[in-house]
């Protein structure tokens, strides 16, 4: 029962979260009054939009204080939750759905404050936990929280991506067009217009390719079918990954198996994380525990797999097998540590075989170059980094990511790292002085290649360069589950309240990561996305009978066949042009140049250009004024808009009958 009579120590908790809930509520005011204030100048009442959101907020601020000081007043309400039975869990299903299709609502956008969006999450995850707690006479258990925590955000997760399952037909976001274009060339080069025994080149590398480009393998494809393809791609083999980790509780609580995958898929995107290096380790982990032989296979397949998708992943599944092999023993007097030792360096030299060895035996039989990267050697890895500058100042708090890479991986981390040092330090996980070592030195590799990769220009606004590094703490998790973390966390209210909160920390913080990045998707107007595809339509028919038409962006207007039946032009498509942009490699755009100022195109469909240098002080400030020196300037050179559509990310630009730059002191490439 609840104690009317509070000790010292719950008299200073329950201040202090008041405080933090005083806290919240000034942050929540001030998001408020920076989204009203501009509507309020000529208002003369206050809006519907307004009251909603202040009883909402009203709603969070008195649920916490009543659960805080007068938590006996829940109780009417927790005999009505006992009364529910299962049903409750379906409570929470529609529950987790509305919180999810809550952002379709335009209005939604009044919380995207980060005040009110944490408010947001307060609200959520605090009704989640209560519908999750199983106890009559508690209003919340560590485990409900835990629990209810995880399911709700696993179903809210999907109510909000599939939002963007659409039939629209521009780009969602800066470069999805030209991805989904990409993604069609293994199994969709029937959509093009293109000689059939001449390459087109990707920048993309095939596994990734094949991966995403299973839908084109369908007749009649339609955009949306990619969209939702992605979703899944993005989701599901993450769950596998973790259901292959934590196989053994398959046997014991199939509930539980069930909510290990659904975690490991939220760790996995706080990066997010690519599926097809997750694949290679779903390899690495399903042969752990057989013969010797296939797990060496493995090892050189899936090395294999995931270099022929991004050059830095080649070793990373022989470190981890290896590293695997090595921590997953008790090294006590009768064990053999000469064979555990040899068996993860062979591990280790399978990764190399398949990630480099077969890789080159395969380019030099075949002459295919997966993934268009330099030679393995010092000068060549040297080359490779080197070629595109780095941004160290990523690391830290910046414009185009606010908590920095170093600190916004503190916190993705943090719970799941404590809790693993506390296994190895309580002795519930015994390891022996070189499988600590060993295990150190494994993830300071992950982690030392994951932020150089991370501060090259053009990445550093997530995670998922750590990708290596997060894979291989869900491997050292599922060791740790076997060694001592089951017992934690079934037991959860056994244990000290500062383990509690390490423990509630793995659901929360991934939890409030897909909260708190949920945002309204709000498409422009159908009449002006079908005049903006009649315009293109139009434009496009008039231009190829003049010359070539180049899709530098919205490349996926030919792919599912929004615009007639144009011959491909290849080259300078949108995605190579900016990474060539930001290795400013003057031999790339030579011949587009030479092509601007020839006027060989009669017609460039592209993203609205515009002629502003921003500076690090924006977000990817950087990368805009790579792309405004290299393309964007050379070519309103040559180029004039015909017309231009800001809503839908598309500019039609027809050749200017004289060269005319458009920076005054900044001269064209081509006189």
């Amino acid at each position: 029962m609840i104690k009317k009579n509070l000790s010292s120590k719950q008299l200073i908790t329950n201040s202090i979260l008041t405080l933090l809930l005083a806290g919240l509520m000034w942050g929540v005011y001030r998001d408020m009054d920076a989204w009203f204030r501009p509507q309020l100048v000529h208002a003369t009442r206050i809006s519907f939009t307004a009251l909603a959101a202040i009883l909402v907020e009203l709603l969070v601020a008195a649920g916490v204080l009543v659960a805080v000081w007068r938590p006996n007043w829940l109780a009417p309400m927790n005999r009505l939750r006992y009364r529910f039975g299962r049903f409750r869990w379906g409570l929470l299903f529609l529950f987790a759905v509305g919180g999810g299709l809550f952002f379709l609502i335009d209005k939604s956008q009044v919380f995207n404050g980060p005040y009110a969006r944490f408010s947001l999450i307060v609200l959520f995850l605090g009704i989640a936990g209560w519908l999750a707690t199983e106890e009559e006479d508690r209003n919340w258990s560590w485990r409900g929280l835990f629990t209810g925590g995880l399911v709700f955000v696993l179903i809210f997760l999907y109510a909000v991506r599939l939002q963007k399952v659409t039939n629209h037909p521009f780009s969602l976001f800066w470069s999805e067009g030209n991805r989904l274009w990409d993604y069609s060339i293994p199994f969709g080069r029937r959509l093009y217009n293109y000689p059939a025994g001449e390459e087109i080149y990707s920048l993309t590398g095939i596994s990734r390719r094949t991966l995403w480009g299973i839908p084109y393998l369908l007749p009649g494809v339609q955009i949306w079918m990619l969209r939702f393809w992605d979703v899944l791609v993005f989701t599901v083999p993450h769950a596998l990954l973790g259901w292959a980790v934590f196989h053994e509780e398959r046997k014991k609580n199939k509930g539980l198996f069930l909510l290990l995958g659904g975690w490991s898929m939220l760790f996995l995107n706080q990066g997010p994380i690519y599926s097809p290096l997750v694949l290679a380790a779903i390899l690495v982990v399903l042969v752990r525990k057989s013969p010797f032989w296939l797990n060496v296979l493995a090892v050189v397949a899936a090395s294999y797999y995931a270099s022929i998708s991004r050059y830095t992943w080649m070793f990373a599944p022989g470190m981890w097998a290896a590293m695997l092999a090595f921590l997953d023993q008790d090294w006590d007097e009768t064990q053999n540590w000469i064979q555990n030792w040899l068996q993860s360096i062979l591990l280790g030299v399978a990764g190399f075989l398949g990630g480099y060895v077969l890789k080159e035996l395969v380019k030099q039989w075949t002459g295919a170059n997966f993934t268009h990267s330099g030679v393995l050697s010092v000068e060549g890895i040297q080359q490779t980094i080197s070629r595109q500058p780095l941004l160290w100042d990523r690391l830290l708090p910046n414009s185009t990511y606010a908590p920095g890479i170093l600190l916004a991986l503190l916190i993705a981390v943090a719970p799941l790292v404590i809790l693993i040092l506390h296994l190895i330090v309580s002795k519930r996980w015994k390891l022996h002085f070189w499988q600590k070592l060993a295990a150190a030195a494994f993830m300071t590799a992950f982690l030392g290649v994951g932020l150089v990769v991370s501060v090259k220009i053009g990445g550093g606004s997530n995670l998922h360069n750590l990708d290596m590094f997060l894979i291989g703490l869900l491997l050292m998790a599922g060791l740790a589950w076997q060694k001592g973390g089951r017992e934690l966390l079934l037991k959860m209210e056994a244990n000290p309240t500062w383990l509690q909160v390490v423990l509630l920390g793995l659901v929360l913080i991934p939890a409030t990561a897909v909260i708190r990045e949920a945002n309204h998707a709000k498409l422009p107007p159908s009449d002006l996305v079908a005049e903006a595809l009649v315009e293109t339509q139009t434009a496009v028919a008039e231009a190829r009978q003049e010359g070539e038409v180049l899709f530098l962006d919205q490349r996926q207007l030919l792919t599912f066949g929004y615009v007639g039946d144009v011959p491909l032009v290849v080259e300078y498509e949108k995605k190579q042009a900016m990474n060539e942009a930001m290795a400013e490699n003057a031999d790339y755009f030579e011949p587009y140049y030479a092509d601007l100022a020839d006027r060989r195109f009669s017609l460039i469909v592209s993203e609205p250009l515009q002629v502003k240098f921003q500076g690090d002080v924006y977000n990817f400030g950087s990368e805009n004024d790579a792309w405004v020196k290299w393309v964007s300037i050379p070519m309103l050179c040559y180029y004039e808009p015909l017309v231009t559509y800001p809503e839908v990310g598309l500019e039609l630009l027809v050749p200017r009958a004289e060269t005319e730059s458009p920076v005054e002191d900044v001269a064209c490439p081509f006189p």
